[in-house]
């Protein structure tokens, strides 16, 4: 037999020394380590006893104070023999746990012939203090040392429990035991557990134990050291009789004074061997079972047809292709046939052909305008110069209307245009500035300042008012400018800051006909939510869906085709109609403040050409 001794300091190495006298070897592996604290004089005065409940207690009392007259009641007798050592003079011994050790004091001390005094680690066991106090007595516990855990067991003992060179393991307090479960749980040692006897001081320690499966848990027949020795020497005579393998005939010598608690018994050897011939039959069986497959499984099947497994396989290939061909024929139907791909790029190339032929009449346009501005410049201020300035004018009344499929660049070069009409106007004319009406000359510079607020995007209520005062006697001409009056205060967008606006309008346009139109709190949820995703496609240009309206009409407003853009979004449904109304006012003023302009520019003109 071979111990693991865990009590501490000079305990463990006196009960180390006990068993190698009775041959047992030992292994010293303390699970606390004691610390006594210092301080002042223990204050005795009055004290009618002291109560030790461990030999470091008394150790560390002795320490802390001379006084060895006061009567020590210990639990145990090796505490009271240590206590004897240290020279105390009246020493009694409850011989058992704190329980008796309570019962001891009540029977044999007075409460009313003064207090008592516990001396204790800083932990203590049981509820000594509980007990005396409700008998009536006045105790004091003072802590005189400090027991620390350990916090891993050595590497020593690691190899022994592991390796099985250690078989018990002698635990003497419910704190010792409670700590050896914990090292033995993080060394990873509780499947070397099944091979270890412990002994324990008494039951309380063995109740900490019993997470654990032990080979054998031993309880002392009493809590002293006595009790666990004569159970230890019991156990290693078992052992030694079983080593020698003596003879049944002669006796075997019984536990004294010891009680096992929850044996764990050992396999035999014929009990392994029945198990492993049962496994090697099963695997037997087994083989044979799965070599004669073809020979059963036929006959099997005829009655349990789920057992075939070539059937199960040929159903599974037939869903299989079932769900293929399903896929195929959604593949067919949701990719376009070469004629419709051939048709739609057949409709694209004619319109770009028109597209193109637009842009080359528009060019050809402005060439010719070029030319005629030209011509009237080299003119000295002739009557025919008077009438290419009219010419002119109607020929740039037309091109402004047609400007909506022109760029921003040839819209620039026709206001250039007219600005230079103008100004030739006024140098060409027969009698030059002097001949013209004080009238004419008023409106073409009103006309002008009127346009350059218009375009400018900024006010224009005076410059309206300019042009609406000479323009008097003319109604037909006052109510075409009037369509201009809702902007005079604000002024008009410009074409640039339209196609702006329009970027960040044209999602929620869009989104605004997706979101859900009822009034309920989970509408009203997902309008909240949804409404914060701005995303639309801009590649459905067909159908009279409202990503393929507002898409179409971006791709006019890119052109400069703002007349096309207007047309488009007036198709848009009640909901995405509401969104784009105040947009679409504004783009609505700016076309009809264009031709309003362009009217005003020919009457200008008009002005200036002398009367026939």
């Amino acid at each position: 037999m071979r111990a693991l001794v865990t009590r501490p300091g000079a305990d463990g190495t006196a009960l180390a020394e006990t068993l190698s006298e009775r041959g047992i070897d030992t292994i010293i592996e303390p699970l606390m380590t004691i610390e006594n604290l210092h301080g002042p004089d223990l204050d005795l005065n009055g004290v009618q006893a002291l109560l030790l409940t461990s030999q470091n207690g008394v150790r560390a009392l002795a320490a802390r104070t001379p006084e060895r007259s006061i009567p020590v009641y210990a639990v145990g007798d090796s505490t009271a023999a240590t206590a004897r050592e240290l020279e105390f003079g009246q020493v009694h011994s409850a011989s058992g746990d704190v329980e008796a050790l309570g019962a001891l004091v009540i029977d044999m001390l007075d409460p009313a012939k003064g207090p008592l005094v516990h001396v204790a680690g800083s932990a203590v066991a049981g509820d000594l203090a509980g007990d005396l106090t409700k008998a009536g007595f006045a105790i004091r516990r003072e802590v005189l040392y400090e027991a620390r855990e350990a916090k891993s067991f050595s590497p020593a003992a690691i190899a022994a429990i592991k390796d099985g060179d250690l078989n018990t393991v002698l635990l003497y307090s419910p704190r010792t035991a409670e700590a050896f479960v914990q090292l033995i749980r993080k060394a990873r040692l509780v499947r070397s557990c099944k091979d270890l006897t412990v002994f324990c001081l008494s039951a309380a320690v063995a109740e900490k134990i019993n997470e654990i499966t032990w080979q054998e848990v031993i309880v002392a027949e009493r809590p002293d050291q006595d009790a666990m020795l004569a159970a230890v020497s019991a156990k290693a005579g078992v052992a030694e009789q079983e080593e020698t393998d003596m003879p049944s005939s002669v006796p075997k010598t019984p536990l004294p004074d010891a009680h096992t608690v929850a044996p764990i018994q050992r396999r035999s050897a014929g009990n392994l061997r029945t198990v492993f011939l049962t496994l090697l039959t099963v695997v037997i069986l087994g083989v044979v079972v799965y070599a004669s497959k073809p020979l059963w499984q036929p006959q099997l099947v005829q009655f349990f047809p789920f057992l075939d497994e070539d059937n199960d396989t040929k159903e599974k290939l037939k869903s299989l292709a079932g769900r293929l061909q399903v896929l195929e024929n959604k593949s067919t139907d949701n990719v376009p046939q070469l004629e419709e791909l051939q048709a739609e790029r057949a409709r694209i190339q004619s319109r770009l052909d028109q597209s193109l032929k637009r842009i080359a009449d528009l060019e050809n346009s402005i060439s010719t305008v070029k030319q005629m501005v030209s011509a009237v410049d080299a003119d000295g201020g002739s009557k025919a110069a008077l009438e290419t300035l009219k010419q002119l004018s109607e020929r740039l009344q037309k091109l402004e209307s047609g400007s909506a499929d022109s760029s921003d660049t040839q819209r620039k070069k026709l206001v250039d245009l007219e600005t230079r009409l103008a100004e030739l106007a006024v140098r060409t004319s027969p009698q030059g500035q002097a001949a013209a009406s004080s009238r004419a000359r008023a409106f073409m510079l009103a006309v002008g300042q009127l346009r350059q607020a218009v375009q400018s995007s900024r006010p224009y209520l005076n410059e309206l008012a300019g042009v609406l005062t000479l323009l008097d006697q003319d109604d037909a001409l006052r109510q075409k400018v009037a369509v201009l009056q809702p902007g005079a205060n604000r002024g008009i967008p410009t074409l640039e800051q339209l196609r702006t606006s329009f970027k960040s309008l044209a999602a929620s346009i869009v989104q605004a006909e997706k979101l859900p139109k009822g009034d309920g709190w989970i509408d009203r949820t997902v309008a909240r939510v949804a409404g914060s995703l701005k995303w639309r496609r801009t590649d459905q240009l067909e159908g009279n869906s409202v990503d393929a309206v507002v898409a179409r009409a971006e791709r006019l407003l890119s052109a400069s085709d703002l007349s096309g853009a207007l047309t488009e979004l007036n198709a848009l449904p009640e909901n995405a109609a509401g969104l784009a109304k105040p947009w679409m006012a504004n783009a609505k003023l700016l076309v009809q403040a264009e031709q309003v302009l362009a009217d005003l520019q020919v009457t200008a003109v008009s002005l200036l050409t002398p009367k026939e």
